[in-house]
């Protein structure tokens, strides 16, 4: 019977830890979240630059989509579309000293509407033409 209070005591005092630790680190990646820098400029016309810096990330990819999801979302608001023109990304080192880093220049265009008509094939027969051939 002495054994059972000891073990959950222990089991107890492992889910603190467990727990203190995940709290630090639910800490840590709410500060790089908040940390997170982004910024739209326009370049020229309807030209624009949208960057952003990530601490705490080293892969640039996760970056790189959210910039072009954000960019189709800056156009979709003016009922444009996203033309992806230059961009680069720069892998981070994982901590908050260098972060990764990523930037893309975009226009937003109107989406070209073509209608199709379909007038269908005119042919013309001279009868007289015809009974001359024959």
């Amino acid at each position: 019977m002495l054994k059972f209070p000891r073990l959950t005591a222990t089991i107890t005092a492992l889910a603190a830890v467990t727990l203190l630790a995940g709290c630090s680190s639910i800490r840590e990646e709410h500060e790089h979240f908040s940390n997170r820098d982004q910024k739209i400029e326009n370049v020229v016309g309807n030209v624009w630059r949208i960057s952003a810096a990530w601490p705490g990330t080293k892969a640039p990819t996760k970056l790189v989509e959210h910039l072009q999801k954000e960019a189709q979302q800056f156009c979709g608001q003016r009922k444009m579309g996203m033309l992806p023109l230059y961009g680069s990304s720069e892998e981070g080192s994982g901590d908050a000293v260098k972060p990764a880093t990523a930037w893309l220049e975009f226009r937003c265009q109107s989406g070209v509407h073509v209608e199709s008509t379909y007038d269908g094939i005119n042919i013309h027969y001279d009868l007289d033409e015809l009974d001359n051939a024959l």
